[in-house]
């Protein structure tokens, strides 16, 4: 696990990025601010706040031209800054300058060429991008007790780093990115690593929390190391792999794959554990009887056989029972990878940059065909419910509060 610096700012969201200074000069008006924002949104403060802070200085920013404020919690003497959604970390920029030329990263546009279509030098846009990967993934995707992972899905996206064959150990539930550390190799000591890095991050939002299942396509050392992390975790194995490996040996054979696919998917559309079973041993019977000796005969048997890793998914309704929804992600992975020709920056750089971009799925904003359309208008809010601003990178950085690590509220 990389060393995290505990979060000391405050990100609140404001109505009119313009009303800052007035706020931040006059006392009355800060307070104020501060005590609706908290009624508001108290999970953007440090778990404890009542409302009861002393002002505590601050300073202005030469870069914006802004002044910041510090508040003191009297019952703990820790000191935070509280700074606006409408500025950057670092007082790099302001949102509303940043919003559209980091949104264009979603289709995986250049630096160079935001560059040259906003200003500045590609080494800017690509700092303040790469800067966003120094949140917590789980503290600022996850922010209510209803929104915590209780099924995942997981899987290694390969790619290359400086020409050598490297892993992404990803972690996806609810339509998120909620863990992505890269490892040399696919080993179980690696990617129990790799994976370390997601179960501290939800340790620390919620310490007692612990995921029901997860489910893998099948690679032993991604599953050892799912029990190693998680003692009481179910693993899953995903349909959807056997399958894939039946139909590839196929090959030709358009009837026979027909045929051995209405089988698999009527096992796999069985309503009950018991039913299931029928179908898989029925399944059995018959490629024992019409199939040949051959690599396709042997991985439908396998299939079969593997009953057991199927089968717990019916003691957990909602739990995935194939890894659709860690690859429809790992596409966008993919995309961003292509993008970059692979991997080329030190081990810093690229953890950085895979986590900005993680985070950037979380919050981008889904397209709306209809005015009319109500529906949630990003992953986060589909997952949580709820937003803290309208535009994505504002909603981000409020939820990037405290960088991300503030717990959530004890679970019993």
């Amino acid at each position: 696990m990389y060393p995290q610096v505990q979060g000391k700012t405050i990100v609140l969201p404001l109505a009119s990025p313009d009303s800052y200074n007035q706020i931040a000069e006059n006392t009355v008006l800060f307070r104020a601010w501060v005590m609706s924002s908290f009624q508001r949104f108290p999970s953007l403060f440090p778990l404890g706040f009542t409302g009861h802070f002393q002002l505590c200085g601050g300073y202005t920013s030469k870069k914006q031209q802004v002044v910041l404020r510090r508040i003191r919690l009297p019952h703990t003497r820790e000191t935070y800054q509280i700074r606006p959604s409408s500025l950057m970390p670092y007082m790099v920029g302001r949102t509303e300058e940043l919003e559209k030329p980091l949104l264009l990263r979603m289709w995986g546009v250049p630096f160079q060429a935001i560059a040259r279509c906003f200003g500045r030098d590609a080494m800017y846009w690509y700092r303040c991008f790469r800067s966003l990967g120094r949140f917590h993934l789980v503290g600022t995707t996850v922010k209510t007790q209803a929104a915590l992972p209780q099924h995942l899905t997981v899987d290694e996206k390969h790619t290359r780093l400086y020409g050598e064959k490297n892993y992404i150990a990803t972690v996806v539930s609810g339509g998120c990115f909620l863990g992505a550390s890269i490892e040399e190799s696919a080993s179980t000591e690696a990617l129990t690593k790799g994976y370390q890095v997601f179960a501290q991050e939800l340790k620390q939002t919620a310490p007692t929390f612990q995921p029901a299942t997860a489910t893998t396509d099948g690679w032993e050392a991604t599953s050892a190391a799912m029990r190693a992390l998680f003692g009481g975790i179910t693993v899953i194995l995903c349909f959807l792999h056997s399958w894939l490996s039946i139909r590839d040996r196929c090959r030709r054979d358009h009837g026979m794959r027909k045929e051995l696919g209405e089988r698999v998917w009527d096992a796999y559309k069985a309503a009950t554990q018991a039913v299931f079973s029928q179908r898989l041993r029925r399944l059995r019977e018959w490629a024992e009887a019409r199939l040949p000796e051959s690599p396709l005969k042997s991985k439908v048997i396998r299939l079969c056989e593997q009953r057991k890793q199927f089968t717990p998914a019916y003691q957990h309704p909602k739990a995935a029972r194939t890894s659709n929804a860690v690859d429809r992600l790992m596409d966008f992975q993919d995309r961003q990878l292509y993008a970059m020709r692979g991997l080329k920056g030190n081990e810093e750089a690229t953890r950085l940059l895979l986590r900005a971009s993680c985070l950037l799925w979380n919050f981008h904003p889904y397209t709306r065909h209809t005015k009319e359309d109500k529906s949630a208008r990003s992953p986060f809010e589909q997952r949580n419910g709820f937003v803290y601003e309208e535009g994505w990178l504002r909603n981000l950085l409020c939820a990037a509060s405290l960088k991300g690590q503030r717990p959530l509220h004890k679970i019993r």
